[in-house]
């Protein structure tokens, strides 16, 4: 049941947690007061919430069906800010599409999921890269419906037969990096064109034709 992998998994991520932790206890007064979503926070409560979860797990072994699950624990369902809670509100999320997806195939087989990211350039305001990136997304799927349900306009993402995304922010010494992860059904005789002509100079041609569709 991968019960080692999945014990090994939460082990890393309570690591990454107790960084996180140890930021916010390391942080100033001053600089907790001036932190841009200091409204939002309530650092004493963050750090508790931080330091109780994933202390414990109880995992039951089902012989009988050869399953291994995790029947007790604690957790802060602070996703946003503790590692342990983000993994599994992603596995609920994967679990809860991942029937609407097998509905999806069983009316058209021939449909395949593809990863699509879409980015923009690292900036130093966070803000204002996040919200270029959600507003031109916003642009994107309304093209989309309008082509979809109206036959308005075109787009490649009209091509798709649904899909879902997600947002992922990180950040390097070039600044923030927000991007856009989405999942999408193609068919794969009428796949999202992909401009070989724009490739990243890190790529040959060779390369960039294996990554392409």
């Amino acid at each position: 049941c991968n019960f080692s992998g999945r014990v090994q998994r939460y082990s890393e991520a309570k690591t990454r947690q107790l960084q996180i932790l140890n930021h916010v206890r390391g942080l100033s007064q001053g600089e907790k007061a001036n932190f841009q979503l200091h409204s939002l926070l309530d650092f004493e409560k963050l750090q508790s919430q931080l330091c109780s979860c994933g202390n414990y797990l109880v995992f039951h072994q089902y012989h009988t069906v050869g399953q291994v699950r995790l029947a007790k624990a604690s957790f802060c369902k602070n996703h946003l800010m503790c590692q342990l809670c983000a993994i599994r509100r992603g596995a609920k999320q994967v679990q809860g599409y991942l029937g609407k997806y097998e509905q999806v195939v069983a009316k058209n087989s021939s449909l395949r999921p593809y990863m699509l990211t879409l980015t923009v350039k690292n900036g130093d305001s966070l803000p204002e890269r996040f919200d270029h990136l959600q507003n031109s997304v916003r642009k994107l799927l309304q093209r989309r419906r309008d082509f979809v349900s109206k036959g308005l306009g075109k787009t490649q993402l009209g091509k798709s037969d649904g899909g879902v995304f997600s947002y992922e922010l990180t950040k390097s010494k070039s600044g923030w990096h927000p991007h856009c992860h989405m999942v999408v059904m193609l068919d794969p005789e009428n796949p999202i064109d992909f401009p070989f002509d724009t490739r990243p100079q890190k790529y040959d041609k060779e390369a960039w034709s294996k990554l392409s569709p």
